[in-house]
């Protein structure tokens, strides 16, 4: 017999024999306000097995996310259930949840606008088939969850890792997004770009969805009544072609009704959906929570670093990885509140994985992402056509002494240069110790850096063609990939750094880029309008190369990006500080190395920047700047700039006669 059924009976004879053992009642106040939640709704449409597989699938959520993310004396996490029986709620509560009623939900609207969209084969239903999942909508209402901050995690998700940082994220709403990259195989174009509509405005998928099945928000009345009035009238988007009308179309229309943007960007390792997408965002920092997928138990084998593991998942359907047997066992002995099962899981899965435990993933993409992929579109005879390009940013070698020079380094400053000749005098944070790195080419002479650790950025088959300043910016746009989870201080080789490296780093905030607002535009910074300021300048300085591809970048983004005004942002690139900035890395660098792009890495952050909303925490100059373009302006116990004074670049390049700059728009 298969052992997932069996585990399935012996819960249900153990737990039926002993009954019910809580009441079903508001949730209690939280000391600190903060608390787990998740639902489990029974429906009228499951068979007797499903139902027994629903209840074990919120079991192991429940004692998964105790064992790895609970402490003695934290407040229970909140399951919403619906429809249960005394036996069912009794498992969840031995399994460590505070089982709460769902207030239950109002009639669907079969009027509303939504449905009226449905589509052909959905005719004859009289309401969505996952019509329960609007239970979620009560997690909203302060009076239920008695919180002032959720971490909601959907039941069918398996938290692997210590999880705590989702209640400590800086800004709410924040959900893992899901772009372009993200679309599922079999799914076309038509499809999946079908026509997205919010208050009238059309709006890109790539702009509003984003997964709901871990969000972490703060609940109010307001916010929880009128994500209520939506569902009444039933005016929202639907966004997803492959499961019409779910509680998730009505909240990415209602933040995107509310902010005119996503929420802010969780990590995919908070919500591991083991798509290819997820391989590629995740790298090699430790999964934390496999959210349903059909191959989850290879994932959690994966995830876990078990190489043998994994292989026998795919070998065997039946064969369940240890880590889930040691949560399975917990279930059935009560012990998901123990310390003992608590060290077996940390065994099962260590927090971090070796880096060369790793291999490839199902779909073929290292996922010591070595193999950096960037889909795009171009155009061809009959309209525009995606295209990918896989290639290997980063040489094997490079990565392999990188993660050897990082090993003891929590935080990393680095820089990189690519020269044919003497390598600059660089200076990095104070205290950096041998956790600063310098990134230089194989062609680069002398190197006098020798308090840096050095090392060789070595060009690959993808990237022979770039040019040196291209190349040189490899390091800088991909510190997620290099790094990890470490808090990362990039720095340009043009400043001399003053600034200590720990108060640097006490300014990363996970998920986030942390950089100054640019000199020039300190208030109102609007992408579009500097982007193309910016590129005037570089263009009157006479040091721009790559003239036409420039101008031809700018046009081609100002098109797109006077849609977009609601972001109003832009840095200098000089310093830049992160910590799991995964989404906004990931765009960024798929933009700049474009074949078609040039080697300005601050135009596509502009383009990025208006079209995403990225998480960034802006930094204010003390005193802003006074050149036309310059690129450090602040205290100098910052960092001081040594290498370009911009004003003679530009008095020199005058004096040349550079030629006439082309209208950018």
């Amino acid at each position: 017999m298969n052992l997932l059924i069996v585990i399935i009976a012996t819960l249900f004879a153990r737990f039926a024999a002993q009954g019910p053992t809580i009441a079903l009642d508001v949730a209690a106040e939280k000391p600190d306000g903060k608390v787990y939640m998740s639902m489990c709704v029974a429906t009228d449409r499951q068979t007797g097995q499903e139902r027994k597989a629903l209840i074990t699938q919120c079991a192991i959520h429940v004692c998964s996310l105790m064992l790895t993310t609970m402490s003695r004396g934290d407040p229970r996490p909140l399951m919403l259930v619906s429809g249960l029986t005394s036996e069912e709620v009794g498992i969840l509560s031995r399994a460590g949840a505070e089982v709460i009623e769902s207030p239950g939900l109002r009639p669907w609207n079969a009027t509303g606008d939504v449905w009226r969209r449905r589509p052909k084969t959905m005719s004859s239903d009289a309401e969505p088939k996952r019509l329960y999942t609007f239970h979620k909508l009560h997690a909203w209402d302060p009076e239920v969850t008695k919180a002032r901050r959720v971490a909601w995690i959907d039941s069918d998700a398996v938290v692997i890792r210590n999880a705590t940082s989702l209640l400590q994220v800086p800004q709410v709403p924040a959900a893992w997004p899901m772009d372009d990259a993200c679309r599922p195989k079999g799914i076309p174009d038509d499809l999946w770009e079908q026509p997205i509509y919010v208050d009238g405005e059309r709006v890109p998928k790539r702009d509003i969805y984003w997964n709901s099945g871990v969000v972490v928000f703060e609940p109010s009345q307001r916010d929880h009544d009128e994500l209520w009035r939506h569902y009444d009238l039933g005016a929202y988007a639907n966004t997803d072609p492959g499961s019409f009308v779910t509680e998730q179309d009505l909240l990415q229309s209602f933040y995107w009704h509310t902010l005119h943007r996503r929420p802010h960007a969780l990590p995919a390792t908070m919500n591991f959906r083991g798509y290819d997408c997820s391989f590629r965002q995740a790298g090699k920092d430790p999964i934390r929570i496999v959210h349903k997928s059909i191959r989850t138990r290879t994932i959690i084998a994966h995830a876990c670093g078990d190489a043998a593991e994994k292989k026998e998942t795919k070998r065997d359907p039946t064969y369940v990885p240890q880590f889930l047997r040691i949560v399975k066992d917990a279930i059935a002995q009560d012990q998901c509140d123990a310390d003992q099962a608590r060290r077996q899981l940390r065994l099962a899965c260590p927090t971090q994985i070796a880096p060369d435990a790793a291999d490839d993933h199902p779909s073929g993409m290292s996922v010591t992402r070595l193999n950096h992929q960037i889909v795009y579109r171009s155009p061809g005879p009959s309209g525009l056509s995606s295209i990918t390009v896989t290639g290997e940013l980063i040489h094997p070698e490079t990565y392999r002494e990188t993660r050897l020079a990082i090993q003891n380094c929590t935080v990393v400053a680095y820089s990189s240069v690519a020269v044919r000749g003497a390598v600059p005098l660089v200076q990095p944070p104070r205290s950096s110790g041998r956790c600063a790195l310098l990134y230089v080419s194989e062609a680069s002479g002398p190197n006098p850096n020798a308090e840096m650790t050095t090392i060789v950025h070595r060009r690959t088959n993808a990237t022979r063609q770039f040019s040196n300043r291209k190349f040189s910016k490899i390091p800088k746009l991909v510190p997620h990939l290099l790094f990890g989870g470490r808090v990362s201080v990039f720095f340009d080789t043009k400043l001399r750094m003053k600034a200590d490296l720990t108060a640097l780093s006490n300014l990363a905030r996970d998920t986030f880029l942390t950089a100054y607002k640019h000199p020039t535009c300190l208030t109102g910074c609007a992408p579009m309008t500097w982007m193309q300021t910016e590129a005037k300048l570089l263009m009157n300085s006479g040091r721009i190369g790559q003239r036409d591809q420039l101008v031809a970048q700018v046009k081609r983004y100002s098109e797109i990006m006077a849609s977009h005004t609601r972001c109003q942002t832009y840095i200098d690139g000089a310093l830049l500080i992160q910590r799991n900035a995964h989404a906004l890395f990931d765009a960024w660098s798929a933009e700049f190395f474009k074949p078609e792009n040039s080697g300005r890495d601050q135009i596509p952050f502009a383009y990025i920047a208006a079209t995403t909303c990225p998480n960034i925490v802006e930094l204010s100059p003390k005193r802003p700047c006074t050149n036309n373009l310059c690129h450090w302006w602040f205290s100098e116990e910052v960092a001081k700039l040594v290498r370009h004074n911009f004003g003679a670049d530009d008095a020199a390049a005058s004096a040349k006669g550079a030629p006439p700059v082309p209208n950018l728009g």
